[in-house]
C-alpha cells in the first residue's frame, strides 16, 4: 500500500500534519485487516499487510477495497480537513515464490501497476504485468535502437609533458 500525493500533505500542511495521516492510515488499515493479518509500515508511506491464509485475489480484493473506501473518508486535524488516498498492489504466494521478500517483491510490481495510470487504484501481480514492467525498466539495445549507436570513450591521465597531451587528444578524437 502507497499513499498517493503524501509529500503534497506534508508540503501544504507540515509534517505534523503528514504524520498524522500516517496514524490515520495506521488505524483504517488495523481496524480493516483481519485477525490474523499482519500489518506494518514499511516506511516512508509505504504500508504492508499480509494475510497468510488467503490464496486467491477475490478475497485479498475485498480487504483492498475496504481500506480505499475507509481512507477516503476525510479526518479533521488541528482544525483541518485531511483526506488520503493510497494505490494497492495485491500478490498471491504460491510454491514458486520462495520467500517473503519476493512476494513484497512482486506485489511491488502490482503497486506500480496501480499507481501507473492515476490513484486510488488495485492492480493484482500476475506474469503478463511481470514482464510487462521488466520491459518497461530495461534500456533499448542496440540492436532494437539502431539510432543509439555505442561509442566507447578512452579514460586517460593527464599528462605532464605537451607531447603526450596532443598524443592522447587524438585518440580520443578516432
Amino acid at each position: 500500500i502507497d499513499l498517493d500525493r503524501f509529500k503534497s500533505i506534508n508540503d501544504s500542511n507540515g509534517h505534523a500534519a503528514g504524520d498524522a495521516v500516517l496514524n490515520r492510515v495506521a488505524d483504517v488499515i488495523q481496524s480493516t485487516a483481519r485477525k490474523g493479518d499482519l500489518c506494518c509500515r514499511l516506511g516512508g508511506d509505504e504500508f504492508l499487510v499480509a494475510c497468510p491464509d488467503l490464496v486467491d485475489f477475490d478475497a485479498l480484493r475485498l480487504i483492498a477495497d475496504g481500506i480505499l473506501e475507509a481512507l477516503h473518508e476525510p479526518f479533521d486535524w488541528q482544525g483541518t480537513r485531511l483526506t488520503c488516498s493510497a494505490s494497492i498492489g495485491l500478490a498471491v504466494s504460491d510454491p514458486n515464490i520462495g520467500s517473503a521478500e519476493d512476494l513484497i517483491r512482486i506485489a511491488d510490481f502490482a503497486l506500480y501497476e496501480a499507481k501507473t495510470p492515476g490513484s486510488s487504484r488495485i492492480a493484482s501481480y500476475d506474469a503478463a504485468l511481470h514482464k510487462r514492467r521488466l520491459l518497461s525498466l530495461d534500456l533499448p539495445s542496440h540492436e532494437l535502437r539502431p539510432e543509439l549507436p555505442l561509442r566507447r570513450q578512452k579514460i586517460v591521465r593527464p599528462a605532464e609533458d605537451p607531447e603526450e597531451i596532443e598524443e592522447h587528444t587524438s585518440e580520443l578524437q578516432s
